[in-house]
């Protein structure tokens, strides 16, 4: 839910984007004869960069990566890590470090879509997918270790975001144009849980007969 929620809150929060993720939504929903299924979550492409740009904006996790060192571990330097050392890397500073993405500090929900285009529309470069993994991203951890259920938490999410867009107007409140700031809890950043959203019924969602 976390994925879902500071999406919802970023959109509110830039709303120039919304209708062209609710048009994305409603043209993959329709095409796949006005039923959810897998495939159809594999259409909305520029809710997948959203989403992807969402999560890398708003880390969950600001250290990332635990592991624990069973044994020494000699480092190139030449210095040592011994056994028993808990490790982590800082997953926050690195989603917002220049050497790994272009302009860092600004939200920019439509950079991984750009870099698909031009690919057939199931196969963009898996990096660039949500579920992907590139440098500066260790929210799926890497090698034998990557998340194994993160197909099935894009899938969920997208499902969620999706809907809601489909259904609803979503807004702040009048006057609210900035998100709140995430709360950590227990070592997590989580979103704010006293926000509001202000919902309204969709003239589209009656087209798509959800």
């Amino acid at each position: 839910m976390i994925v879902s929620v500071n999406a919802l809150y970023d959109m509110c929060s830039k709303p120039e984007y919304i209708t062209a993720l609710r048009e994305e939504a409603v043209a993959a929903f329709q095409a796949d004869s006005q039923s959810w299924q897998f495939s159809t979550l594999k259409h909305p492409k520029q809710l997948d960069s959203f989403m992807k740009e969402s999560l890398r904006y708003n880390q969950p996790d600001p250290l990332g990566f635990y592991r624990k060192a069973e044994f020494p571990i000699k480092l190139s330097d030449p210095s040592e890590i011994p056994a028993g050392t808990y490790i982590s890397v800082a997953a926050g500073p690195m989603s917002r470090d220049p050497t790994f993405y272009e302009d860092p500090n600004s939200f920019n929900p439509g950079g991984f879509y750009r870099h698909s285009a031009g690919k057939t529309p199931l196969a963009p470069p898996p990096e660039y997918e949500f579920t992907g993994f590139r440098h500066g991203n260790v929210v799926w951890g890497n090698g034998t270790l990557t998340c194994p259920g993160r197909w099935f938490v894009s899938a969920m999410n997208k499902l969620i975001i999706a809907s809601f867009l489909i259904r609803y107007e979503i807004k702040f409140p009048e006057g609210q144009t900035e998100r709140p700031l995430s709360v950590y809890l227990e070592g997590r950043a989580v979103p704010s849980w006293d926000q509001e959203i202000l919902l309204r019924g969709s003239s589209r969602s009656e087209s798509a007969h959800i």
